[in-house]
């Protein structure tokens, strides 16, 4: 993140950083969405009851839809990764005791910047309808030079 912002809870004023914060909770999102089917395919291949263990399959096309949901930037989509992936969390430490929270706490913090982002990104005012594409920005001032020149050659 440029402009001194702090990568644990960046600024989000700018559409370029609301952008910034949609897409860490996106990777976030996919990457729980991968290691979940990953730890899946490990605890079904070891396993006796083969079913109780597939529900993880379940779980991960769950975070790959709201993957797909933060993407389009929508709050909902948000808001349940995260209250998902905390309610994982405590499940896991439920179930298999305390372990270290350090990546829980950055995933978790991940999924915030998304909530954050999706909300500031609704924020904003729409983009004028007639507004020009980079490309079309581009070209407007490679066409520029050569019409000043033109000009000034006649007179």
């Amino acid at each position: 993140m440029a402009n001194g912002t702090k990568w644990y809870w960046p600024a989000v004023d700018t559409r370029r950083n609301v952008g910034f914060a949609i897409d860490e909770a996106f990777w976030a999102a996919s990457l729980v969405s991968v290691v979940t089917v990953l730890i899946t395919v490990v605890f079904l291949v070891g396993s006796d009851t083969p079913a109780q263990n597939a529900l993880g399959f379940v779980d991960a096309a769950i975070f790959a839809g709201i993957a797909y949901g933060i993407r389009r930037k929508s709050r909902v989509a948000a808001l349940a990764g995260l209250v998902l992936y905390l309610s994982n969390v405590v499940y896991a430490f439920v179930i298999a005791g305390p372990r270290s929270p350090l990546i829980p706490a950055v995933v978790t913090l991940a999924f915030v910047h998304g909530v954050r982002g999706t909300f500031a990104y609704h924020e904003f005012p729409a983009l004028p309808a007639n507004l020009p594409s980079v490309e079309q920005g581009l070209q407007a001032l490679r066409q520029s030079p050569k019409q000043d020149t033109q000009s000034s050659q006649n007179q």
